[in-house]
């Protein structure tokens, strides 16, 4: 009888530990799944930091990397201040990275609208 509790307990918990690693490996998934949009030419989608736009049917994949927020107060001197968006592009193995870079591999991107702090909506066109 006490042979039998303990192969069930034992059970339960490779069951568990199991069921643990599944759950685990979807929502790892289920992150980059959201993580990567998938978008068309010409087409507004809005993207936060960390979060890259794959072009449909282009091989062009954009991510934005950081957002800058900096501006100089009115009456003070700064050494830097600036607002801008830190983006990452990526086109058949290669990739540009930049500060409000917006045109490269023969697209554009426009900036819509911003925070410069949790989002940016963008439009990608190719240029010509």
């Amino acid at each position: 009888m006490e042979k039998t509790i303990f192969i069930i307990i034992v059970v339960i918990l490779i069951i568990g530990v199991v069921g643990a690693l599944i759950y685990q490996e979807i929502s790892k998934n289920r992150d980059i799944d959201t993580n990567t949009l998938s978008v068309s030419l010409g087409e507004e989608f809005t993207l936060h930091e960390k979060q890259s736009a794959k072009i449909e049917n282009e091989g062009l994949e954009l991510k934005i990397t950081e957002f800058y927020n900096s501006p100089c107060p009115e009456r003070v001197e700064c050494i830097w201040s600036g607002i801008g968006i830190g983006f990452e592009y990526s086109y058949n193995g290669e990739i540009e990275r930049g500060i409000n870079l917006v045109k490269v591999f023969g697209y554009k991107t426009t900036i819509i609208k911003t925070d410069y702090e949790t989002y940016a909506i963008l439009k990608i066109e190719k240029i010509g």
